[in-house]
């Protein structure tokens, strides 16, 4: 009798003809897995089998395990049965370290081309296993410096964690430019940046391991935004070069162009092998077709098995948290009601976090605080959340125990989704070793497939729309000529150098010069209004708040319905001045008719994108733009305080920046207070910070504290060092 895939993969699942023909079916599989061009297939089939593993017999399937190189699924079948002689011995040789961590076989592969000093570029599905490489590179001790640059806080919160708790004292993870390192021959000391602060590190001059996670990001087409793109491609220039060698990932890959810029050998590995198998659903829904919503609700609430939902924006993830919401729930324990009393004090009980979370359901979008993104993620992956709805945000590669994922739009943000994040999506269905099947539904049409492959643009400078691409070049590398008209007429502007523009990236070149050229042609007028004085008044925010708006904010702020500096200000000092978040929150609720919770999110963003970055980032250039322009002559103490404090919702930075290690704004504002009654006249630095706060954990202070409060300082003891 002979099947086929699509056969043998929907026998799997009858439990009937499964037990009475498991022989025949391992016989199937291992028949595919003996050819080159069906193995991958053997492979995920028998990924299946692992769902009904003791229908199998024990001996054959963990023969087709070690054939297939899944060395980690290999196991005893009772107590009393040990491993062959063959299977233990594969399983003993695929450990990298004495310990529990088992490769399978792809990941002994590049595990040992990483230990011989060879440069590596994988592309490999998300459930490949490549946070267990990077952690046994680390336990190797091969490496005493490694830089990971990340995309996302949310990535370097996670690395940060799974480091910390893995190993001892003498590994330290740094993820702030002024964290110090550990000293000594058998430290190891791990950088886990974005590509923005793995800029600020430029005092280290020599790099034993460079890796760049979610590579693919330094190609334009694959970023949402160019700025980001430029960046990494900048910090990733700086830092090659300062690097013994180097490991690139991320999924989905075909092909690289460009990085033999770096004359450095590299081995492109790219691989489809898989750890967890996955059914696929199209339903192909138009829009709006009321069965689209019908089908969503069907698929969440048929179990309680975990579901990611994904939505094409924060709006529209609010929309599907709504339909769940109003139609079922799931039960929530003390720690979800305890997270629900909390964000209703200290944002509002009308956003629909909080009303989502009463039934079970946790939203993960940008329009979420990045500490409360992270205790989505911890309390998803917890079990505590059944169902987490969410954009992109969840693309970046951030880990989650998912055995179901529901794709609801076909959109990210307003254009449609393109196959590759499409992909990215679906492989966040089942998980290695918890969920060995995931199911993928795909309600709309799904996008038609595509070949991915890699650019470098430090290759390829000439492509790219923005003048910016051609300051990545150094004094040392070869240059292109710049072309005439636009770009050369912005890179050899007569005003701002092209070292100066360099250190400014990614701020837009015409911005800057147009800056520029307004503060020569008001010279006195704008020197007056701008730099006299401790603090500016309202009357000098108006002058600096003209200038930054028109130079580099004004496109950018429509989407907030910000029109020009004065909505901008009055907007800004509305925030800054309001007694607390939840104050300036219930005020603009009462003002604005129509969704509360609409107007909620887009006020968080606003603080977010606006308050807390684009608008200091904009001061910060007027600071630098005037110190070239005025050859330095120029005060600036007032402005660069006045930033500070907008970047950092007038509390100290160092407590500021306690978010992306889970202290939200509302409970660092708390301690920063704390820390300041004792402390007046010191500004203390992020390690500063964060032993502060461990050192408040043992005193009184957590009495002053809400329960979700508690749990989220307990967390930061245990999980930062």
């Amino acid at each position: 009798m002979e099947y086929g895939y699509d056969e043998l993969k929907d026998s799997i699942k009858d439990a009937e003809f499964r037990k009475s023909f498991s022989f025949e079916i391992l016989r199937a599989a291992s028949d595919l897995c003996n050819q080159h061009e069906s193995l991958d297939y053997g492979r995920d089939l028998i990924i299946r089998m692992l769902e009904y593993r003791s229908d199998f017999n024990s001996s054959v399937l963990n023969a087709l395990l070690r054939k297939v190189g899944l060395f980690p699924y290999i196991k005893d079948h009772t107590e009393d049965q040990a491993l062959d002689f063959f299977d233990s011995l594969a399983f003993e040789l695929h450990k990298p370290h004495d310990g529990n961590i088992v490769f399978h076989s792809l990941q002994a592969k590049v595990f040992s081309k990483l230990i011989n000093g060879e440069n590596v570029v994988l592309s490999a599905p998300t459930s490949f296993g490549k946070s267990i490489l990077i952690d046994s590179l680390i336990e190797s001790r091969s490496f005493n410096r490694v830089v990971i640059i990340l995309p996302t806080l949310a990535l370097i919160d996670e690395t940060r964690q799974r480091i910390t708790e893995k190993f001892t004292d003498d590994v330290k993870v740094i993820t702030h430019s002024s964290q110090k390192e550990l000293e000594g021959n058998c430290s190891i000391n791990i950088y886990a940046l974005t590509q923005e602060r793995a800029l600020e590190i430029g005092t280290i001059d020599s790099i034993d391991l460079l890796v760049v996670d979610e590579f693919y990001k330094i190609d334009p087409k694959y970023e949402e935004s160019d700025e980001r793109a430029l960046i990494l491609n900048y910090a990733f220039h700086k830092l090659v070069k300062r690097s013994k060698q180097f490991y690139l990932l991320g999924p989905n890959i075909e092909d690289v162009k460009g990085l033999n810029f770096y004359s450095k050998d590299f081995h492109f590995i790219p691989t489809k092998f898989s750890t967890v198998a996955a059914d696929i659903f199209h339903h192909n829904y138009k829009k709006n077709d009321p069965k689209k919503n019908s089908t969503l609700l069907e698929l969440v609430y048929r179990n309680d098995d975990s579901k990611i939902v994904y939505c094409q924006s924060p709006n529209s993830a609010s929309d599907v948290a709504k339909i769940l919401v109003a139609n079922n729930g799931f039960p929530v324990t003390d720690e979800i009601d305890e997270a629900i009393d909390w964000i209703s004090s200290n944002f509002s009980a009308h956003w629909v976090v909080s009303t989502a979370l009463r039934k079970g359901i946790g939203l993960h979008h940008g329009g979420v605080p990045r500490a409360l993104q992270q205790w989505m993620i911890k309390a998803f992956n917890e079990g505590l959340l059944k169902v987490l709805v969410c954009t992109s945000t969840i693309i970046e590669g951030v880990n989650t125990v998912a055995k179901n994922v529901i794709v609801y739009d076909r959109r990210k943000s307003t254009t449609t989704l393109d196959f590759f994040s499409f992909k990215n999506i679906l492989g966040r269905a089942g998980r290695m070793g918890e969920h060995f099947v995931g199911e993928c539904h795909i309600l709309e049409v799904a996008p038609k497939e595509e070949f991915f492959d890699v650019a470098f643009p430090i290759e390829f400078p000439d492509q790219y729309q923005r003048p910016s691409w051609y300051l990545l070049f150094d004094d040392d590398d070869p240059k292109p000529e710049i072309p005439d008209g636009r770009f050369s007429d912005a890179l050899n502007n007569g005003i701002l150098s092209q070292e100066f523009l360099k250190k400014n990236l990614p701020l837009d070149i015409d911005g800057q010069i147009k800056l520029a050229k307004d503060l020569i042609d008001n010279h006195g007028y704008d020197m007056g209004c701008i730099f006299e004085g401790e603090y500016p008044s309202y009357s000098e925010k108006e002058i600096i708040f003209r200038l930054c708006y028109s130079s580099f904010l004004s496109h950018y702020l429509k989407q907030y319905e910000v029109f020009n500096h004065i909505q901008l200000l009055t907007k800004v000092e509305a925030i800054i001045q309001s007694r607390d978040l939840a104050s300036y929150l219930s005020d603009r609720t009462k003002a604005r008719d129509g969704d509360k919770s609409l107007v909620i999110e887009n006020e968080l963003r606003f603080i977010r994108n606006v308050v807390c970055f684009s608008l200091p980032r904009a001061l910060k250039a007027l600071i630098n733009i005037s110190y070239e322009v005025f050859a330095g002559i120029v005060e600036t103490d007032a402005l660069e305080f006045y930033a500070l404090n907008l970047e950092n919702m007038g509390i100290q930075p160092a407590f500021f920046s306690l978010e992306e290690f889970g202290i939200p704004y509302q409970l660092a504002k708390k301690i920063s207070r704390k820390y300041d009654q004792k402390n007046q006249d010191e500004t203390p630095n992020i390690e500063t910070a964060i032993s502060f706060v461990k050192n408040i954990t043992q005193s009184n202070f957590v009495a002053q504290l809400s329960p979700f409060e508690v749990r989220l300082l307990a967390n930061f003891e245990r999980t930062v060092r």
